[in-house]
C-alpha cells in the first residue's frame, strides 16, 4: 500500500496506482476505494479506465452486501464497456447468490455472446441451469466449459454429480 499511495504522489495524474490501490481496498471493504474510484472517473476520458473504476465500486459494494448498488456499477461499467467480462461475471454471481437464477443465467449469457471462447461463463451457466432444475441444459454448458478448459474442476465434478 505504501508503494501505491507513493506512486500516486509522485505522478498524480497517472490513474493505474489509483486503480490499484482502489482494488486493494475494495477487497478489504474500506470505503476509500469508492473515493478513489471516484476521483479516476472524474479524470478519466478514457472508457475502460471509467469502466475499471466502475466495476471496483461495484466489487465494494459487492463486499459490503449493498448488491443494489453494486449491481448498479457493475451495469453502468457494462453500459460504457460491454466488453468488460469480469463485469458480467460478478453481476451474474450477484444475482446467483439472490437466488435470481434467470436473471444470472441472462447476465452470463450474454458473456458468452461477447465472448464464445469464455469458459467461466459457460460454466456459470450451467449453475445457474442446474438450480433451475434444467439438468439437459446444464450438463451442455459445463461440457461446454469443460471443452474450453479442460482444468476446470468445478466443470468436470457438476458434469459427474449430475
Amino acid at each position: 500500500l505504501i508503494a501505491l499511495k507513493r506512486a500516486i504522489t509522485d505522478a498524480p495524474s497517472f490513474v493505474e496506482p489509483r486503480l490499484l490501490l482502489a482494488s486493494v481496498y475494495a477487497a478489504q471493504s474500506n470505503v476509500e476505494s469508492i473515493h478513489i474510484a471516484d476521483q479516476v472517473i472524474a479524470v478519466s476520458q478514457d472508457i475502460r479506465t471509467s469502466s475499471q473504476a466502475r466495476f471496483i465500486k461495484g466489487l465494494y459494494y459487492s463486499n459490503v452486501n449493498e448488491t443494489d448498488k453494486a449491481l448498479t456499477q457493475f451495469d453502468e461499467c457494462l453500459q460504457s464497456d460491454y466488453t468488460f467480462l469480469d463485469a458480467y461475471i460478478e453481476k451474474g454471481l450477484l444475482l446467483y447468490d439472490s437466488k435470481k437464477y434467470t436473471e444470472a443465467l441472462i447476465v452470463f449469457e450474454r458473456a458468452i455472446q461477447v465472448s464464445n471462447t469464455f469458459a467461466e461463463g459457460y460454466y456459470n451457466a450451467g449453475r445457474c441451469e442446474e438450480a433451475l432444475g434444467n439438468t439437459d441444459e446444464a450438463k451442455l454448458y459445463y461440457s461446454k466449459a469443460l471443452a474450453l478448459d479442460k482444468t476446470m474442476k468445478a466443470a468436470s465434478q457438476a458434469l459427474e454429480r449430475l
